[in-house]
């Protein structure tokens, strides 16, 4: 048994959308049937060229926006753009300490410790 979910509102913002065969064709002539990384040959090597989104919208397939890539290529800038991606989140969801925040935590560690070694010392006599 399937169950078909509810269309997300924001999930047409990221659909795909097809890159015309004409357009295509004109990227791989805009490459000289090259990898615009690396530089590897698509016809000598036998490779199925990749086509990558400079700006990371699938939906925008002006030539300006995209770039022929192999599947290493492309492999390694998706990665890299994942991983800065995950970064950016991570410092966005950081709490922004100020320096006064820091010394004044330091300053109250700093007055702990001492009264507990006033309480020590004070034991001792």
């Amino acid at each position: 048994m399937f169950f078909l979910r509810e269309p997300d509102s924001n999930s047409d913002r990221k659909r795909r959308k097809p890159i015309p065969d004409s357009l295509r064709h004109e990227l791989i002539l805009r490459c000289k049937g090259r990898c615009e990384l690396c530089g590897l040959d698509f016809y000598k090597a036998g490779i199925t060229p990749e086509i990558h989104h400079k700006d990371g919208n699938p939906r925008n397939n002006k030539p300006s926006n995209l770039i022929v890539l192999c599947p290493n290529c492309h492999t390694k800038v998706q990665r890299a753009l994942e991983k800065t991606k995950k970064t950016e989140r991570r410092r966005s969801k950081r709490k922004e300490v100020s320096p006064l925040d820091v010394l004044k935590e330091v300053e109250d560690s700093i007055l702990d410790r001492l009264e507990d070694i006033d309480r020590k010392f004070s034991d001792l006599f």
